[in-house]
């Protein structure tokens, strides 16, 4: 298994440590709020942070082309940052600038921000394939068949039997579009006509004391 921790030296290191950088935007906080039930977007607001924490990437293979500029790590990867932790069996990272390596000693300057910095590369977009399961230590979990990050557009799309849950809440559909310029969410199920399939959703309404009180005093 290939272990990469943050940065390296030479393209391998510098890819690596692009797609630490650009994964710290999405990352760090899929769904950091308590209001899945209420408000989507809000829950999805934290995409647009960031944090100080390393990333740990592990993989069972990592393939750079860089004449494509393509980086490809496949089987058993995993993405952790403090407490999130994304899966899937394959994550392919785009990039553009010019060639990383150890001749140039700004190569593995990157940004996730749509701005090329001198000398180095620039992450464009990450795709996460096959299986993706994105879990937060706070009972908060995203799974879908695909997930797409647009570092130029500033947007992340979900697809593929989407589900979103935390604790008793859940939501289902077909595709998560999500911009972080404005922090709007919106979930869609794909089809024509009879075909096309409603979002689903599951709130479980909290108890309060008083009620759970009542309760009990009623079953005695």
């Amino acid at each position: 298994m290939r272990h990469v921790h943050m940065a390296g030296r030479g393209p391998r290191g510098m890819i690596a440590a692009g797609f630490a950088l650009a994964l710290a935007v999405l990352v760090p906080q899929m769904m950091p709020a308590a209001a899945l039930a209420q408000n989507v977007g809000s829950s999805f607001g934290g995409f647009s942070g960031s944090s100080n924490e390393p990333i740990d990437i592990e993989a069972d293979e990592l393939e750079v082309l860089d004449g494509k500029k393509i980086a490809i790590f496949s089987g058993n990867v995993k993405a952790a940052q403090g407490k999130m932790t994304m899966r899937s069996k394959l994550l392919k990272v785009k990039y553009s600038g010019e060639q990383a390596g150890a001749a140039n000693p700004d190569a593995r300057k990157v940004s996730t921000d749509g701005k090329k910095k001198s000398g180095g590369s620039q992450i464009t977009s990450i795709r996460a394939e096959g299986k993706v399961l994105i879990e937060s230590g706070d009972d908060q979990t995203a799974t879908s068949d695909w997930a797409v990050f647009d570092v130029i557009k500033q947007t992340v799309t979900l697809g593929g039997d989407v589900v979103l849950s935390q604790g008793g809440n859940v939501l289902r559909g077909d595709k998560l579009i999500i911009d972080l310029k404005t922090n709007r969410s919106r979930i869609v199920n794909l089809g024509d006509g009879s075909k096309r399939q409603r979002v689903r959703g599951l709130f479980m309404p909290k108890k309060s004391g008083a009620e759970t009180g009542v309760k009990k005093t009623g079953a005695q």
